[in-house]
Formats: structure tokens, C-alpha cells, sequence
């Protein structure tokens, strides 16, 4: 028997959980055109991943632009050591290519648990400090027509 899949909205409160165990609630943009998760570096630095930005941040900038030379295994040794670090990715955006941290976090959406990696960006200027790509819907089927909140 297929478990019943559970209807969201475009816009959904979610709790999100970080390295350090604590929580925080915010309001999530659901992005079917995402494919990953992605959550500000404000509520990340809240949820345990300070030392994961700084860190990241700083070694990105001592790489400079060797960092589109680089292979993916390289980049994996370079950044190695981070806190909490598990890989980066390479995403593209309306700004152009960045290179993100990605960590392990958890969000409960709807009361469903859901542990995944997401990137870290500076989102301060979005409306929504957390988005959620759709490599974390599965489980769920998005009405793009609600705008609820």
C-alpha cells in the first residue's frame, strides 16, 4: 500500500534543526526548480554553523579563482578539516556561479521529518531565509496555487 502523500503550499512554516540541536522556525519558499534545499547563513550561524561559513568563506577566498580548475575530489581535500562541511556545489542562480558549503540539517515541514544536506547563502535579501529544493518533496505534492501561510 503507497503511503498518502501530504499537500503543501508554495510558502510552508517549517522547523529547522542544525548541528548544535537547536531549532528554529521560519517560513520556507517550496522550489520545484531548485534542486536542493538551501538556508540562509543568519539562520544557519543560529543553528550550529558559524565555524562552517568562517571557515568555508576564508578558504574560498585564499583559493580565488583556482576554483573553477579545480576537480571535484580537489576541492573535496581542500576544504576538508571544515566543521561540519560534507561537500560544495557549484550553483548556478540569476547572479551567476557560486560555490556553497553544504551541511546536514533537519526540518520538520507539516510533521514530517526530513533529514537532508542544503547549501548555505547570504538569502538576506530574499523573502524567504530558507528555500526547499525538490530533492526533499518526495512525500509531498506542492499546490502551487495556495500562497498560504
Amino acid at each position: 500500500m503507497t503511503k498518502k502523500k501530504q499537500i503543501i503550499g508554495v510558502i510552508e512554516k517549517i522547523i529547522i534543526a542544525g548541528s548544535n540541536g537547536k531549532k528554529k522556525e521560519v517560513f520556507a519558499r517550496i522550489d520545484t526548480g531548485a534542486d536542493y534545499s538551501s538556508i540562509d547563513k543568519t539562520i544557519a550561524r543560529k543553528i550550529g554553523y558559524s565555524e562552517t561559513i568562517n571557515e568555508f568563506h576564508d578558504k574560498l577566498i585564499k583559493c580565488g579563482k583556482k576554483i573553477f580548475e579545480m576537480k571535484r575530489v580537489d576541492k573535496e581535500e581542500y576544504f576538508s578539516g571544515i566543521p561540519f562541511f560534507k561537500t560544495c556545489f557549484k550553483i548556478k542562480s540569476v547572479h551567476g556561479f557560486s560555490y556553497r558549503p553544504v551541511v546536514n540539517i533537519l526540518f520538520n515541514i507539516k510533521g514530517m521529518e526530513i533529514k537532508t544536506k542544503a547549501t548555505i547563502i547570504d538569502r538576506s535579501q530574499l523573502k524567504y531565509p530558507v528555500i526547499i529544493g525538490r530533492k526533499d518533496l518526495s512525500g509531498f505534492l506542492v499546490n502551487i496555487i495556495s500562497e498560504k501561510m
